[in-house]
């Protein structure tokens, strides 16, 4: 737990700010040596409001099916062995089923297949494999929508064929799926496009020479959405020659979209994954049954769709 006075939060808020960030942890506030408010990234915020929206959601599903559900929650910084200490616990403690999303898709795959398994798991937007079900949407799809956006827009505006793809998460499956999707659309259009990849930090100086730059997670779609506000605050308005093509439906992502940060998103209905994998866990449906009777939509929206009533 980190504390703070309000001391140091009205005479140095950089420092807390900057501590917020890095940690990703809430830092609580005191007054006159008591607790008097918190104070959080708007990162680490929009991450505990989204999990506190899928929980809503597989509380609903608990209430409707009559079955308790045991919540964990791992850090953005959690790797598959912390995942899976959590899943040889839940096992341990006799939990009737499991019900996932991989930090890691081929190392948890790795970690479940030299286990003896006793219960059913169930992932839901990123898979472990083949051998294990998963309740998502069409990642493959979601990114062939990203890039047959860009290539509407090429085609429109004549822009240059030249498209930078955040290659950031590539070990989960669903990232991995949407940057397949993406590619594929682009290679095979019958058009000239230059594609490249980058992965890891990325600054401002991104943005000098690239037309089209896509983000296939939610975080990344932030952090880039974020650096080319601050980019083009500096450039002024004349010279805005990048356009952002995301993935996700958070609080953040949809207001850079509305301030035109972002010129499309793609996003799939998370909640509803919670609730169809908790409805299947607790009915033992198998791989096969769910492949075939599940469905998760997803939407792209723009700024021009964004008020629509079915986004």
């Amino acid at each position: 737990m980190i504390i703070k006075a309000s001391a140091t939060l009205r005479n140095d808020y950089a420092s807390i700010s900057n501590l917020a960030r890095k940690t990703s942890e809430p830092i609580y506030i005191t007054k006159n040596g008591e607790g008097d408010g918190v104070f959080m990234s708007i990162d680490a915020f929009e991450k505990r409001e989204q999990a506190l929206e899928l929980r809503a959601k597989i509380m609903q599903a608990e209430e409707d099916l009559n079955v308790d559900v045991n919540y964990i929650y791992l850090s953005e910084n959690d790797t598959a062995e912390d995942q899976m200490k959590e899943v040889n616990k839940e096992i341990r403690g006799k939990s009737s089923g499991i019900l996932m999303a991989a930090v890691n898709s081929r190392e948890i795959q790795e970690a479940l297949e030299n286990m003896m398994i006793s219960i059913p798991i169930i992932f839901v937007e990123t898979g472990a494999g083949d051998s294990f079900p998963v309740i998502r949407s069409d990642d493959y799809a979601m990114g062939k929508a990203l890039g047959e956006a860009v290539l509407e827009d090429m085609e429109r505006t004549k822009a240059p064929g030249k498209v930078t793809i955040i290659t950031e998460n590539m070990e989960r499956d669903s990232v991995n799926l949407r940057y397949k999707g993406l590619r594929d659309t682009l290679k095979n259009s019958g058009r000239k496009v230059l594609i490249s990849s980058l992965s890891g930090d990325f600054s401002a100086g991104l943005f000098d020479q690239i037309p089209y730059l896509v983000t296939l997670d939610k975080s990344t779609t932030e952090r880039a959405a974020a650096l080319w506000k601050e980019s083009r605050q500096s450039r002024g308005k004349n010279q805005d020659i990048c356009k952002i093509y995301g993935t996700g439906n958070t609080a953040q992502t949809v207001n850079a979209l509305d301030n035109e940060d972002i010129s499309m998103l793609v996003y799939q209905n998370e909640f509803n994954m919670g609730y169809q994998g908790l409805t299947c866990l607790v009915e033992n449906k198998k791989k096969e049954w769910i492949e075939k009777n599940t469905s998760i939509r997803y939407r792209t929206v723009t700024k021009k769709s964004l008020y629509e009533d079915e986004n």
